[in-house]
């Protein structure tokens, strides 16, 4: 019998290549328990799948850097965020519920901080997030503060998210982030969620919008409140802007400032094709839309909206109107108001002056449905 010394050199090479070959589908990749999960701490950019349901206990959050797929699987029981911060990471495909996380600096259920990463396909539900700072602080639902990062896909339902503090500290909360910063959001919702307490800006979606942000096609469902400035959908919006989403949030007394879908508007930000709904009230500038349209950054334009509201009220004689309640500088173009909406200041019941580039907006007959959002 005559053997090949081609054809053994070709087996040895191809023994030596085999676990490199099989290593990225190997088990060493997969998580199915807790304490699998809490391994990969001490592992750079790796990639990780999770293979079952996981119920933690006592959770010590760490920083993430690397991939990780929930292939449709839940996380549970947390008692702290997921992950300190999420930094140069792709997560997806995962569920988080019944989460009761409580912090004093940057508090999410995801993971606290979110930077430089991709997000996509997490569902959060039936989870509460506290922030208690003691100079600043941001909370939400995914995260409480996200920075030059992508989201997608992204929901946050059934939950509350408080904000805590002895003063008027510049605390930022909403439904799915307290703050953003150069990042984009695309198909995210808030959904049956209350976003509340003593905080300085709060959104249903985003307490603080800043600096290139984007949203598109996303909505918020909440009950929302808080001291200073509040907004269906977002509190500020400051350099960024808005696309075709919704605001369906019940915005009760108590901030000074107060719009139907975000409480204000400034820096050159822009609001394009979407929909406030549900009763807005406020203390001083109460809008249906917006509550203030600054003349920092002009311009700052709202264009093709609707405020849905049934009403606005201000409970002092402040600048309460059917759609921009203070309006710094004309940026109001072609957007509509429900003719039935009642605004009152005070103990007045205004009149309006319909006009679709104005503060009031153009009649429009109908309460009409969830808005353009397609969701």
């Amino acid at each position: 019998m005559v053997i090949d010394i081609k054809i053994i050199v070709a087996l040895l090479v191809l023994g030596a290549l085999l676990p490199c070959i099989c290593f990225a589908g190997s088990p060493k990749n997969y998580i199915y328990t807790a304490q699998q999960l809490a391994d990969i701490k001490n592992t750079n950019d790796a990639a990780f799948i999770l293979k079952a349901d996981i119920e933690l206990v006592d959770w010590q959050p760490f920083d993430f850097s690397g991939t990780l797929d929930g292939a449709g699987h839940s996380i549970s029981g947390l008692n702290s965020a997921l992950f300190l911060r999420v930094q140069n990471a792709a997560i997806s495909n995962l569920v988080v519920k019944d989460a009761d996380v409580h912090g004093s600096v940057y508090v999410g259920v995801l993971a606290n901080e979110i930077t430089n990463s991709h997000i996509s396909n997490v569902k959060i539900a039936n989870s509460y997030v506290l922030v208690q700072p003691d100079i600043l602080g941001a909370a939400g639902g995914l995260a409480g503060a996200i920075f030059d990062s992508a989201i997608k896909d992204v929901a946050f339902t059934g939950g509350r998210v408080v904000a805590v503090a002895n003063d008027l500290a510049p605390i930022s909360i909403g439904g799915l982030v307290g703050l953003s910063q150069n990042s984009s959001f695309e198909r995210c919702i808030v959904k049956n969620t209350k976003v509340f307490g003593d905080a300085a800006n709060t959104g249903g979606l985003c307490g603080y919008v800043n600096a290139d942000s984007s949203f598109i096609n996303c909505l918020s469902i909440a009950d929302v409140s808080g001291l200073s400035v509040v907004g269906g959908f977002a509190g500020v919006v400051f350099q960024a802007k808005i696309n075709n989403c919704t605001a369906i949030a019940n915005v009760p007394q108590g901030a000074i400032t107060a719009g139907g879908f975000v409480g204000k508007l400034a820096g050159s930000s822009r609001i394009e094709y979407s929909t406030a709904h549900e009763i807005v009230q406020g203390r001083k500038n109460v809008g249906g839309f917006v509550g203030v349209v600054s003349k920092i950054g002009a311009p700052n334009t709202i264009t093709g909206s609707v405020a849905y509201s049934p009403g606005v009220i201000g409970t002092a004689y402040g600048n309460v109107r059917r759609f921009a309640g203070l309006l710094e500088h004309d940026g109001i173009n072609n957007c509509h108001a429900y003719l039935g909406m009642i605004v009152v200041a005070g103990d007045r019941l205004l009149g309006v002056t319909p006009n679709a580039y104005g503060a009031d907006g153009a009649d429009i007959l109908t309460m009409g449905d969830s808005g353009l959002c397609p969701y």
